[in-house]
């Protein structure tokens, strides 16, 4: 039975789902986000939460004493940007990676899941499965499939468990048998009751208030007026 978590990006979907899951199932849960994309409300009660980044792990290493889990949610999704904004991405998604799985060796951590993301696939023909080889076409999915390499890398060196999730895949209600093992989870829902409940809590909260604060590096005339411009 796993009774200690930590969860990465815990102000976030996936991460505040995970850490509900386990703390309602009475495991100890920590977590921390840097809240690029987080929202504090997001965070289930009784999380020993750290507003801190991935990159910094001397700011959350006592964390993850005594964890048997880490669940790394925390990314920067934004795979449209990465064309332009690379540097940006790679931190919050690749360097994150490292910093945190590299502490989470040290710490002794029994399990670590990774959560992936569809554009490890590019622009392969659908279905994706999940012995499909990755073919990444930009540098978010790049970023992923890297990150996932020094995953089982560190993993296996280490003699630390790990597995690659990809969320979509598991609200899709397809989840890797292995992921499945190791979170204990299963969908409660249907894809189309998911949507469903996301326009309902949309709709009972309101818009969210929108504030650009993402730097756009390469500055082209292929960059979009919208973010050249700062008008989303």
């Amino acid at each position: 039975m796993v009774s200690r978590v930590f969860v990465s990006g815990v102000a976030g979907f996936l991460g505040s789902h995970l850490a509900r899951h386990y703390r309602d199932r009475g495991a100890a849960v920590a977590g921390i986000d840097n809240m690029l994309g987080g929202n504090l409300e997001h965070v289930p009660a009784g999380t020993r939460f750290r507003a801190v980044d991935c990159v910094a792990p001397d700011d959350y290493r006592d964390l993850l004493r005594g964890t048997q889990v880490v669940f790394h949610c925390a990314a920067a999704p934004y795979e449209g940007l990465s064309i332009f904004s690379p540097t940006l991405v790679y931190q919050h998604t690749l360097q994150s990676t490292v910093a945190l799985a590299t502490a989470a060796v040290e710490a002794g951590v029994t399990r670590f899941v990774l959560c992936s993301s569809m554009a490890r696939y590019g622009n392969g023909p659908a279905p994706f499965t999940e012995d499909l080889e990755p073919a990444p076409v930009d540098p978010y999915g790049l970023a992923k499939v890297a990150a996932e390499q020094l995953v089982a890398n560190l993993g296996d060196r280490h003699g630390m468990e790990w597995a690659i999730a990809a969320p979509l895949a598991q609200l899709a209600e397809r989840p890797a048998a292995k992921a499945r093992r190791l979170l204990g989870y299963a969908p409660r829902w249907s894809l189309e009751d998911g949507l469903r409940r996301t326009i309902a809590y949309i709709r009972s909260h309101g818009p969210k208030p929108f504030e650009y604060h993402l730097p756009i590096e390469i500055s082209s005339e292929l960059t979009p007026a919208v973010w050249a411009e700062r008008l989303m």
